[in-house]
């Protein structure tokens, strides 16, 4: 997860709930979770592929 501050216990919150929803549907053999705080622009960072969500507001 990709955050423009820095990561609070919500964001922890948030980021486990989606990798259990992800994973509910994908049989992933390995998982790693992390909040990073970053204001390079969504061209610049580092997707891995794919992305599963691109924008989270409250």
């Amino acid at each position: 997860m990709f955050l423009d501050r820095e990561p609070n216990e919500d964001d922890y919150d948030n980021i486990s709930d989606v990798t259990g929803e992800v994973c509910a549907d994908v049989d992933f053999t390995e998982v790693e979770e992390k909040c990073i705080f970053t204001l390079e622009p969504i061209s610049q960072l580092d997707n891995l592929e794919s992305w599963a969500y691109i924008r989270k507001e409250n």
